[in-house]
């Protein structure tokens, strides 16, 4: 059961408009928001959190295959403890914060969280908190490394060039030593699209020109594990290891099997939007396996480790890897004043740690940070839902010791159906009152014909729940439902009709 409200501005695309601070304004406000906090190192696991082993919440997640996967993480949140949760096709005219910013309304990522008294307006896990200025200094790659430079924060080397300035290049290669390799980068880039890592001087030049002038920031290249470390206000959250592709020999199959079988566990473990994130043999893949000698039918040892590419590179399947718990303590230091220093209340600082020397250096601050990883790591078991959750306390902190139904959900993607036909321009799931319930009840199969669907569909109509209907692989019937205690019981007494 949904509600939703004509849509009269389907085609309304409200224009752009870039607003980017001064070098003093930057200063001033992200000295002034860092020293408002103390930074708290330890995640916070002492409330529970919904979790995506659930038979039906992983039911509704796997099947997302858009950019609105991080939105529902943040809407769940925030529904399942009781706040108000709605999504708009257009919010420009609703929050200030928004006006002049063009999201993908039809896909679920444009989205309100109210308490009845207060309404937050969010993109994703872009919320209203998040100034403008703050999200300009983070997409400017090179202003945020000169502010973090200024608050005595390591970020590496570098100079922002395009093809049209070889002198500059030459400039700054001049400073290197021989045999440092560099690191090529959009100014804005995002999803590490474009990035070209590890390279050799003379490879420079050849690859600028290959662009279509766009500015990039040449920066020396540092070697060592990547992390995406996720902050909320003061709090370390939750963080992962961006580690590159691999398969791990079993004696027996080639590596094509290999990575065919990594391909299906990707598949089966993570949402649909993931799904083609797992590693693959690209023709840049193969040649770097036929650098060591290896080909597709190469079959490894038991336990050999191959790695497919050399970096954490997401165009060849680079691999979030949990590491929440095992993250250094200084490492969470400096990253939660990173985000002090760009006034970001929620961000993903991307930071490298080099093995040899202990060194600790931010790449980047990531203002619309992509938390699926966190919830959906390839490889241990996630943090749940805890990132989305510490979102929802940072901005309605009255709502932290409110019961938590983390097992129910809700259809997201009927949701975004609605949405993408135009007929609904705000659309929001009923909100769970502090006399509601949430049941399941399992249908065996043998139970289960073409009416029973039908016949709960009339029940739930008739007494008013939120029900969802979810398919074993048994092909048991899963009837997930929420509903004030009084309506539960009668729909309940209903369903023993069907077994």
């Amino acid at each position: 059961m949904v509600h939703f409200s004509h849509n009269p501005k389907k085609n309304k695309r409200p224009h752009r408009q870039a607003v980017l601070p001064t070098r003093n304004e930057g200063k001033e406000q992200a000295v002034s928001a860092a020293g408002a906090y103390e930074p708290r190192l330890e995640p916070d696991k002492s409330r529970p959190t919904a979790r995506f082993d659930d038979p039906v919440l992983r039911h509704h997640t796997l099947r997302i295959n858009h950019v609105g996967l991080c939105a529902y993480l943040v809407a769940l949140a925030a529904w399942q403890r009781g706040l108000k949760v709605a999504f708009h096709y257009d919010v420009s005219e609703k929050s200030d914060r928004f006006r002049h910013h063009e999201g993908k309304g039809h896909m679920g990522e444009l989205f309100s969280i109210s308490d009845g008294g207060r309404t937050h307006f969010f993109r994703r896990t872009l919320g209203d908190k998040t100034t403008i200025q703050s999200s300009a200094w983070a997409e400017n790659k090179q202003q945020a490394k000169a502010i973090w430079t200024e608050r005595g924060l390591d970020v590496p080397d570098g100079v922002q060039i395009s093809r049209q300035t070889p002198k500059a290049v030459n400039k700054f290669l001049s400073c290197h030593q021989q045999g440092q390799r560099f690191l090529l980068k959009p100014v804005d880039g995002t999803l590490g699209q474009g990035v070209y890592r590890n390279i050799r001087p003379e490879e420079i030049h050849p690859l600028l020109q290959r662009t279509n002038g766009q500015i990039y920031l040449l920066e020396e290249y540092i070697a060592g594990p990547q992390y995406r470390v996720n902050i909320v206000g003061d709090r370390y959250i939750a963080a992962f290891e961006n580690r590159p592709p691999q398969v791990v020999g079993d004696g027996r199959s080639t590596i094509a099997q290999l990575v065919a079988q990594a391909r299906r566990r990707v598949a089966q473990q993570v949402p649909a939007v993931l799904a083609d994130k797992g590693p693959s043999l690209t023709p840049p893949v193969l040649q770097f396996l036929a650098q060591r000698d290896l080909e597709p039918s190469s079959v490894p040892m038991a336990n050999q480790v191959v790695v497919l590419w050399p970096e954490a590179d997401l165009d060849h399947g680079a691999e979030a890897v949990n590491c929440t718990d095992t993250l250094p303590h200084p490492v969470r230091e400096i990253c939660v004043r990173a985000a002090q220093a760009l006034a970001l209340p929620v961000t993903g600082i991307d930071v490298i740690v080099n093995p040899d020397t202990g060194r600790i250096v931010l790449l980047e601050a990531n203002q619309v940070p992509m938390i699926r990883a966190t919830a959906f790591p390839f490889e241990g078991r996630g943090e749940g839902n805890r990132m989305a959750e510490a979102i929802v306390d940072h901005y309605f902190p009255e709502s932290v010791n409110n019961h938590r139904h983390t097992q129910a959900s809700f259809d997201f993607m009927h949701i975004c159906r609605i949405l993408q036909s135009g007929v609904a321009s705000e659309i929001a799931p009923p909100v769970l009152g502090p006399d509601w319930v949430h049941q399941r009840k399992n249908i065996p199969a043998v139970c289960v014909d073409d009416s029973t669907i039908r016949n709960i569909k009339q029940a739930m109509f008739r007494y008013g729940v939120h029900a969802n209907f979810v398919r074993t692989d048994l092909g048991d019937l899963i009837v997930d439902w929420v509903a004030p205690t009084a309506r539960s019981k009668h729909f309940s007494k209903a369903l023993e009709g069907e077994t």
